[in-house]
């Protein structure tokens, strides 16, 4: 009998040292995440407050990100369909325009803060549409990417504009990408990011899909004869406005062409109020 009684003693004792274990292994676990938790949340925290000036007193008022499977694009775009999970246009046509609104909480605001990240597809054309197409207003196409605005009517805060390729010459190309002069709507003035995501080729194959290897907008891979990566220091903008505000915030998209030769392919918008 009392043999049995060891074997269960000792049964129980490993029961309970590896249900211990188990627990240990758990805690560890689970702090290790918090650890990660905590350390990803300073990153993010840091690299606005420090883009956005670093005083502090920003909040959050539009978060867009596409790569979480969960997230959908919102009311006014389109999922592209593009290899990248991305947010595009939803008119088809020329010199058209989709613009999504996103209610701003937390009372008014003088200052805008943030970024966009994305992708080209085929050949935008930048300020081509102002240049060129008689897109002279700010409630027209007067430039192939993404505007930010305010207010109704409409007040200009930021412009992310596409520009064809990085490398040549072109009405059609970023100002900072460019030899040529390339005419800024007055109300855009110097509160603008213009990037390229693709370099020429002769090829007109290889125009018209999705340049996936040079993200716009973030201040990298530019060519070496460009100046884009530098101008304004992106990815991040920051816009004093002329008086507070409690408006929504307006994400305009603008292209020339049509959805089968132009698109914007967006995966992150971020951006802060104060």
């Amino acid at each position: 009998m009392r043999d049995d009684f060891d074997d269960v003693k000792t049964e129980l004792n490993g029961v309970s040292n590896a249900m211990c274990d188990k627990i240990e292994e758990h805690e560890t676990a689970i702090k290790s995440d918090l650890k990660d938790m905590k350390e990803n949340l300073t990153q993010q925290i840091s690299g606005y407050t420090y883009y956005c000036g670093g005083t502090g007193g920003w909040r959050r008022a539009v978060y867009l990100d596409m790569t979480d499977p969960n997230t959908n694009c919102p009311s006014g775009w389109n999922m592209t369909g593009y290899s990248k999970r991305t947010c595009g246009r939803v008119s088809t046509g020329s010199r058209t325009c989709d613009s999504v609104f996103f209610p701003v909480s937390g009372g008014p605001y003088s200052q805008v803060c943030g970024r966009i990240r994305a992708y080209q597809y085929g050949v935008p054309e930048a300020f081509y549409g102002y240049n060129y197409y008689g897109q002279t207003t700010i409630d027209s196409a007067y430039v192939c990417g993404v505007a930010v605005m305010h207010g109704s009517p409409r007040q200009h805060i930021w412009t992310f504009a596409n520009g064809a390729f990085e490398n040549t010459p072109n009405g059609a190309n970023c100002p900072c990408e460019n030899s040529r002069i390339i005419p800024i709507p007055s109300f855009v003035g110097e509160d603008y990011f213009c990037e390229s995501g693709f370099v020429y080729v002769p090829n007109i194959a290889e125009w018209y899909r999705l340049h996936s290897n040079d993200t716009l907008w973030d201040g990298e891979d530019c060519h070496s004869t460009s100046t884009c990566c530098s101008f304004h220091n992106p990815p991040y903008f920051t816009k004093t406005l002329n008086q507070k505000t409690s408006d929504d915030l307006e994400l305009r998209m603008c292209l020339s062409d049509p959805i089968t030769h132009d698109n914007i392919a967006v995966e992150l918008v971020d951006l802060y109020v104060k």
